[in-house]
């Protein structure tokens, strides 16, 4: 159940500059220093390309009027195996809560509200990089720590 002082919708063009600055806070929160500014205006291109996108969820949680957090989803395709029977996915990303919402249900209501539309768009399956500070929100909502660990590499 949503607070009534807490507002949770789709995001617009004008949040553009929020999500952008939520995912440089969540950088930071992760210890990735930012030494080139440069990707924030292709973040904001990204999102001013994707808002409409239906295989791409962005949710806004708002409080007294102002966005307090974000949660993106990216939905695509993935190869049935032993541990899902579905073709598609939900990648999470991009989740943040400014300082002054913290604590106060705005990130379990932006991450309730993307699982639902990636579930109601077909999902079988929702993937995440979690932080310290995030693992006890997302243990509740249901994910659990995989044995293998993410990998990366830049190309």
């Amino acid at each position: 159940m949503i607070p009534e002082e807490m507002r949770v919708r789709h995001a617009g063009t004008g949040d553009i500059r929020f999500l952008v600055g939520a995912r440089a806070e969540m950088f930071s929160s992760m210890g990735v220093v930012d030494q080139v500014m440069a990707w924030r205006e292709a973040a904001a291109d990204w999102f001013e390309n994707h808002l409409d996108d239906e295989s791409v969820g962005v949710f806004i949680a708002e409080r007294e009027g102002k966005a307090a957090s974000c949660a993106v989803g990216v939905l695509h395709a993935c190869i049935p195996g032993p541990d899902v029977d579905g073709l598609l996915d939900v990648e999470i990303s991009n989740v943040y809560t400014s300082e002054w919402a913290r604590g106060s249900g705005c990130a379990r209501a932006v991450m309730t509200a993307l699982l639902n539309w990636a579930r109601d768009r077909g999902a079988v399956r929702a993937k995440l990089n979690a932080t310290d500070q995030g693992q006890p929100l997302y243990t509740s909502l249901g994910f659990v720590m995989t044995r293998c660990p993410a990998m990366k590499r830049s190309l």
